[in-house]
């Protein structure tokens, strides 16, 4: 049997989950970080059941990307992805509409049996400070006999705000780019995975995956740092988060050997009827610690425009 969770709360900052003395995830809830870079919660580092990190957390030449996260480049108007918006016909642009996503409340926090959970409720501000939506977010860390997978799965549900919208989501290629259609639930991997394998559930490879929707997806390659092989499965069906199912998926990775699998399937709902109003579960209480830490702010200056996403 694995081994189990240890969950670690630094208040008003993140939530680390380890197995053993390998840390596993850590999810950072209120970063700080120039408006610029459109402020979201993420997760940084995300490894390998063995510990080898995957995540790429603010490179030098896209600062709003970091590791893997949930934001969207266009929401009318406004710009939840970070850096500089792509307008028709001039290209990208440093323009004032960088919203943020702000953590408000954790509906459950807790490890159990079946897992860890991590629920919370965050509030969508448009670049001029109102509240546009409102969002669920649910996190959770599956429990699994073998040592060799991590399965994860994200669950988001985005509401309007009182009579706020309508919303249109749109992406640089629904505004003119092509294949560039940087939104949703993002991972951005080390450098040296570059060259791996991508393989969509269609049973095209490679390049023509890109604009192309499949069950499911699967990457597979190779860390500088430690020489491992990685395999990183997503899914966009929480039925079809079996490790069993990460694992034939990963069967198929030209990387041979591989035992560090990474499982992230991902449900995204919209209701642009329903009520913004909630019903709140109590926090449970649970075996996680608590660590309180004091956060410095980074006050850089604004990112510089990139030609890409």
């Amino acid at each position: 049997m694995a081994k189990e969770f240890t969950v670690i709360h630094t208040l008003d900052e993140s939530v680390r989950v380890q197995r053993g003395s390998v840390v596993l995830l850590e999810y950072h809830y209120a970063p700080d970080v120039p408006q610029y870079e459109s402020p979201k919660p993420y997760i940084d580092p995300l490894a390998t059941p063995l510990g080898d990190v995957v995540t790429l957390d603010r490179p030098h030449d896209h600062l709003w990307h970091r590791g893997l996260y949930f934001g969207w480049a266009h929401v009318n108007d406004n710009n939840f992805w970070g850096g500089p918006t792509y307008v028709r016909g001039e290209g990208y642009r440093g323009l004032d509409n960088n919203g943020s996503q702000v953590h408000e409340a954790w509906e459950r926090l807790e490890r159990s049996d079946d897992g860890v959970w991590m629920v919370e409720r965050l509030a969508w501000y448009s670049f001029g400070g109102e509240r546009w939506i409102d969002e669920r977010r649910t996190l959770r860390v599956h429990p699994l006999a073998s040592e060799n997978e991590l399965l994860l799965t994200v669950v988001t549900e985005l509401t309007p705000h009182g009579d706020q919208g309508p919303f249109v989501f749109g992406s640089p290629t629904t505004n003119g780019r092509p294949n560039a259609g940087y939104s949703g639930l993002t991972l951005r991997m080390q450098r040296s995975m570059n060259d791996g394998r991508i393989v969509l559930s269609t049973g095209q490879e490679g390049p023509d995956v890109m604009g192309q929707r499949g069950a499911w997806l699967h990457f597979a390659g190779r860390l500088d740092t430690t020489n491992q092989p990685v395999c990183v499965a997503t899914s966009s069906s929480t039925a079809a988060a079996h490790s069993s199912t990460s694992a034939a998926m990963c069967s198929r990775s030209a990387v041979s050997g591989s035992k560090n699998r990474i499982a992230s399937p991902s449900v995204a709902n919209w209701n642009p009827k329903a009520s913004s109003a909630k019903k709140v579960r109590p926090a449970t209480s649970s075996p996680y610690s608590r660590r309180q830490s004091s956060r410095s702010r980074r006050d850089a200056p604004p990112s510089p425009v990139s030609p890409h996403g």
